[in-house]
């Protein structure tokens, strides 16, 4: 797959064209590089071009040494010169799980770039919601498990390396997921996990 120098560091991507339009970009999640989903999103290439990527320290793009390189901001400037290097203006940005903090930073910081936006299975930033303890409902628990989990992830990947944490959430998964299953590719994740 093609990599793109691009803010700095070198970009792993994979654009899929069977058809013209405004293309689909979408950003994965936490430790959940493009090879790790592309089954599942490919047939959306089928209405339009589909542009995934492994987002800074995922998958094939440069992994930087210093925790400082890391921020929600530094990959939305990530997103924006990977399309301005492959000579996309405009297009539909999506993003799930982290990949939608992703998104929404972007469409923060680069309006003029987004045609629409998609967030699947995120925050859109509840944290005085969230961090207010007699809050209540769906969107208050899950900011209360994302600032708890956030810290645990990191402390895990400091400690333990990417590969290891991946491992011991598919481990995690595997005892504790009841849908685990029912993913297409179980076998791809877990080599992609082990390696």
């Amino acid at each position: 797959m093609p990599t793109v120098r691009a803010n700095g560091i070198d970009i792993r991507y994979e654009l899929l064209e069977s058809r013209a339009g405004t293309p689909l970009v979408l950003t994965h999640g936490f430790a959940g590089p493009l090879d790790q989903w592309l089954d599942e999103v490919r047939p959306l290439a089928d209405e339009r071009p589909l542009l995934m990527y492994d987002v800074r320290g995922h998958g094939r793009t440069t992994v930087p040494p210093d925790p400082a390189d890391y921020s929600v901001p530094s990959f939305a400037a990530d997103l924006s010169a990977l399309l301005r290097a492959l000579g996309i203006e405009r297009a539909h940005i999506g993003g799930v799980s982290m990949g939608g903090i992703v998104t929404a930073q972007f469409a923060v910081d680069f309006p003029e770039m987004c045609e629409s936006v998609l967030l699947c299975d995120t925050t859109c930033g509840n944290a005085p919601l969230g961090s207010d303890p007699s809050a209540e409902g769906p969107a208050a628990d899950w900011e209360r498990r994302m600032r708890t989990g956030f810290p645990l992830l990191i402390n895990s990947v400091r400690e333990r390396g990417m590969e290891e944490t991946v491992r011991r959430e598919w481990d995690w998964n595997q005892q504790n997921n009841p849908h685990i299953e029912v993913s297409p590719t179980p076998s791809k994740t877990t080599s992609s996990a082990s390696n």
